[in-house]
């Protein structure tokens, strides 16, 4: 038994759907199944009750998934007291993000698991991310992962959507529940401008549906973005990571109808740097808050 097949056992285990947690692990469904078949094979039990739509843990599940929420936070335990030992765990460690609601819900927890270390916060665009951390300006960065070149090491975190922003009070949109790309059309459009790998993924989903998008703000940022929804009685389109971190009680996010593109997210960081704990914890803390937590949704 590996870590890493204990690891896609204990997110199975939360979120009790075989396509959810592989796309949160970034794996296909066909090899999640095979590692819980293998783990039941070494057990010699069955760990999922499959016998319903809707599967759930066997008892031996449970038990299984108990003892390895105990081995990771052991791991997790022994990663903190041996960073002490490390010559470099009083360095400046530099996070990038591609939206700053992406990394300052994990920053108190960061700074209380790792005191020593100094961290700092810089929100710019994907291909920025990119540069600096090959550079080193940047230690990891938080951002889309599908642009990320093969010379960089990866680590999955979950997959966002788009969204739509409106009023809650605007007349437009009362009785709505989604949004398709021509329907959009119909009011005035704020988005980031085309610098930003957003703006790319805005104008794929319009021409999913056979629309070259016409956009009346671009802007520099998603907070612009949803200032000129509240002052301008426009639409906006941001990933959903976003909008539920606002937790804005005058803002309505509708889905959007229609294909659109997955936006995979995660951290990214050179290679050298994977055995870094605090790299190490920072993914395991943002798994539990996007996928486990259920912001992502």
């Amino acid at each position: 038994m590996s870590l890493r097949t204990l690891e896609s056992f204990l997110a199975l285990s939360k979120i009790l759907n075989y396509r959810q947690t592989a796309e949160s692990l970034f794996i296909s469904e066909p090899s999640l199944s095979n590692q819980i078949r293998q783990l039941e094979a070494e057990y010699n039990c069955q760990l999922i009750d499959r016998s319903k739509r809707q599967i759930r843990l066997t008892p031996a599940g449970e038990q299984l998934a108990l003892s390895a929420t105990r081995i990771f936070d052991e791991v997790q335990r022994t990663n903190r007291l041996m960073y002490r030992f490390n010559s470099a765990n009083n360095q400046r460690f530099t996070i990038g993000a591609s939206g700053v609601h992406l990394v300052f819900p994990l920053s108190q927890e960061l700074q209380a698991a790792y005191p020593k270390a100094r961290f700092t916060f810089a929100e710019t665009f994907n291909r920025d991310i990119i540069q600096r951390v090959t550079d080193r300006s940047l230690t990891v960065g938080f951002s889309f992962l599908d642009t990320v070149p093969k010379t960089l090491q990866t680590s999955g975190v979950f997959i966002d959507h788009l969204v739509a922003v409106t009023r809650v009070e605007d007349p437009n949109f009362n009785g709505v529940a989604q949004l398709s790309a021509l329907e959009l059309l119909a009011h005035p459009l704020a988005v980031l401008r085309e610098v930003f790998y957003i703006n790319n993924s805005v104008t794929q989903f319009f021409r999913f549906a056979g629309i070259a998008p016409s956009y009346t703000y671009t802007l520099e940022s998603y907070h612009a973005c949803i200032d000129q929804v509240k002052q301008q009685s426009c639409v906006t389109i941001v990933p959903r990571s976003f909008f539920d971190s606002l937790a804005d009680p005058t803002l309505r996010g509708l889905p959007l109808a229609g294909k659109q593109p997955a936006l995979p997210m995660g951290l990214v960081y050179l290679k050298e740097e994977s055995a870094n704990p605090i790299i190490r914890s920072l993914k395991r803390m943002a798994r539990d808050l996007y996928v486990t937590g259920g912001r992502s949704h």
